[in-house]
């Protein structure tokens, strides 16, 4: 075979290569369409919603998500706690750090409620409080002292509810290292004592005002 025909060889398996990574595309764009749609169903609302958001049969995601539905299973009553934390960093500059949270109270033992179509996670609570803080993380004691403020909290109707993006890294700390500066994401879901723990970690309390109190007390309250 001449050298010409041998790259007409390589080039056509490359347009065939090409042709069937288009093909699979349109099937899975299909497929998880279908799944949104609730056209066909696995049986696990889980695998549907990882495959209908991510086109992959993402194990890793699946146990996380399968971990977390059964620790919030049997808790109606108690307190939950949903964070979200970046922490941009620059060599040049203090980190920054952006912090989102969601507070709320068990209204049912099912564990989480699945919206494959919207791609949501639903965790059960009649109303919850949001909040959102923004600080510089330093040794100087009046900006360290920034973490330690109450969060100004917004009182909602209904459960709180999270996209699959927000949750899909449970746990597990997530770095874009390029471009500079670089982003570390933290996600997690507290649930009990444990968000008793937080809030007397990371927030200023005394007799007078104990930021876990005030917040049971906001969610007592009509909106």
């Amino acid at each position: 075979m001449s050298l010409e025909e041998e790259i007409t060889v390589i080039q056509e398996m490359k347009n065939q290569g090409a042709l069937l990574i288009e093909e699979a595309a349109k099937r899975m764009a299909s497929l998880q369409e279908a799944l949104r749609f609730g056209r066909i169903s696995s049986g696990d609302k889980i695998i549907d919603l990882i495959v209908s958001q991510s086109g992959t049969f993402n194990q890793e995601y699946i146990d996380a998500y399968r971990k977390l539905n059964e620790k919030l299973k049997t808790k109606r009553g108690e307190v939950v706690l949903v964070y979200h934390l970046t922490r941009e960093k620059n060599p040049l500059s203090k980190d920054r750090i952006e912090m989102s949270l969601q507070f709320g109270i068990f209204s049912s033992d099912a564990g989480l409620e699945i919206d494959i179509q919207k791609g949501n996670i639903i965790i059960p609570t009649r109303k919850h409080l949001e909040a959102t803080q923004e600080y510089t993380e330093s040794d100087e004691p009046d900006v360290k002292e920034l973490r330690r403020n109450e969060p100004c909290w917004r009182t909602l109707n209904g459960p709180i509810i999270e996209t699959y993006k927000n949750l899909v890294h449970l746990t597990k700390k997530k770095e874009q290292k390029e471009p500079e500066p670089k982003f570390t994401k933290e996600s997690n879901i507290l649930v009990g004592q444990r968000v008793i723990d937080y809030f007397d970690a990371n927030f200023d309390s005394n007799p007078k005002q104990d930021p876990y109190l005030r917040a049971v007390k906001l969610l007592r309250c009509r909106v």
